[in-house]
């Protein structure tokens, strides 16, 4: 997430990317996985950025899926003022079983795709 926090139009769980500030030694990333409580609703808060040049409505796309398949898509509509940010609550309930749950989000504007991450990795635990 780091090389791409330069977008101009980007999404970005900062929580998540507090606790993954910096790579390991060998620049793998993410490092550090949050755990999440199996069966339980997790809210995560996202942050739309719209640096760009035009236009206010950034579409966020967002999915949670695990090696078993997709679990909880969304699209959310946000105005971004240009030059500001806005933050975004979603919801989706962790599966029952432990493993890694991946947190994937796009950045749309006027149908084209600016931002896309799909390596937020989540611990699903007991």
């Amino acid at each position: 997430m780091i090389q791409q926090c330069y977008a101009p139009v980007a999404v970005a769980d900062l929580e998540f990317d507090l606790l993954n500030a910096a790579s390991d030694k060998n620049g793998d990333w993410p490092v550090v996985k949050p755990e999440l409580h199996a069966g339980k609703l997790v809210m995560r808060t996202l942050t739309v950025f719209n640096d760009d040049l035009a236009g206010k409505l950034v579409t966020v796309e967002w999915v949670t899926r695990t090696p078993s398949g997709v679990l909880g898509p969304g699209t959310i509509p946000v105005l971004v003022p240009l030059g500001e940010q806005r933050s975004v609550k979603i919801a989706f309930r962790a599966p029952t079983d432990s493993g890694d749950l991946v947190l994937a989000v796009q950045a749309w504007k006027d149908g084209v795709k600016r931002f896309s991450e799909d390596r937020m990795v989540f611990k699903i635990a007991d």
